[in-house]
């Protein structure tokens, strides 16, 4: 047996000083006892209301140890619950196009994109990511995994030049992420397009077929705003609606982030089969809190009686 609240056991010091003063109280209240022998007293004195004071008292100081231990905590049973994990899970999709090098954001558009992947991978940390670059062509980079380490590691190698074609077709990378989220059978889950290209009618077609399939697709639109790019973010909105999830535009603080992960509406969770038992101390308070309920009548009681002989 042990408490789950030991703390409150320090409450019963001043119960038991309570209790003494009582005591001592009783003792010093009968005069008769100064000046009598103690076997004497019994066919001497009646019953006095001295005696109903001291079971009242009595009585009170059992009911505040009863409830000391209930808020205590004690416990001395288990019981078995089982773990569950986050398994949310996001795939990355990171355009490697030259149009990634621009430097309107300083110092330029792909190392701002590598920088809120990072605050991503912070900012939730018990979701599955994997990551897909493209160009013309789209390429496995990470599959799902929650090691934010590989994936941190990973994004310092990546540039337009380590690419084997050029251009660039967002359906492709899009397609790619698709694939490896239905390989990796995690139901619905979130894509995150990073780019700064205009989508093709090949990117609605499988956008179309990321919604349709139970997932949802975000984009991240690495540019200002302005109104050489009014027609980009158009489109890109478009894709984003198609694509059952949401557009959110480059901003220097964090609000673009908290904005797509608020939108992660697809967070869910399974059992941890790596933790096979876990358990928890049942709190037997409640019980003991049965027990006050003589305790509190004989106080009742007694404080009723008292009133009336005063």
């Amino acid at each position: 047996m042990h408490f789950i609240r030991p703390i409150w056991l320090f409450m019963l010091i001043p119960a038991i000083l309570y209790l003494v003063w009582v005591i001592y109280s009783y003792r010093q209240n009968n005069p008769w006892k100064r000046i009598c022998d103690p076997h004497l007293l019994p066919a001497l004195l009646q019953s006095s209301p001295y005696k109903s004071i001291n079971l009242f008292n009595i009585t009170l100081f059992l009911f505040f140890t009863i409830s000391i231990f209930a808020l205590a905590g004690p416990s001395w049973k288990k019981a078995k619950l089982p773990i569950y994990r986050d398994v949310s899970s996001i795939m990355l999709v990171l355009d490697l196009s030259t149009a990634m090098q621009s430097i309107d954001l300083q110092p330029d558009r792909l190392t701002r994109a590598k920088l809120k992947i990072r605050d991503l991978i912070n900012s939730a940390r018990n979701t599955q990511m994997g990551l897909v670059v493209f160009t013309e062509e789209a390429f496995v980079a990470s599959p799902l995994s929650q090691d934010a380490n590989t994936l941190n590691a990973l994004l310092d190698e990546l540039y337009p030049q380590m690419m084997p074609v050029s251009g660039v077709d967002i359906g492709k990378g899009l397609a790619q992420g698709l694939i490896l989220l239905k390989q990796a059978a995690v139901g619905s889950s979130n894509l995150l397009l990073i780019t700064s290209s205009e989508p093709t009618a090949y990117s609605f077609s499988v956008a179309k077929s990321i919604s349709t399939s139970g997932n949802h697709l975000n984009i991240l639109g690495m540019f200002e705003s302005n109104p050489g790019t009014q027609a980009t973010i158009s489109k890109l909105q478009e894709l984003a609606t198609v694509g059952g999830g949401s557009f959110s535009l480059f901003s220097p603080d964090s609000t673009d982030i908290q904005k797509i992960l608020s939108s992660n509406n697809t967070k869910q969770f399974m059992k941890d089969q790596k933790i096979e038992n876990a358990y928890l101390w049942q709190d037997a308070g409640p019980w003991f809190c049965l027990l006050l309920i003589p305790f509190a009548l004989i106080v009742l009681r007694e404080k009723v009686r008292h009133d009336k002989k005063l």
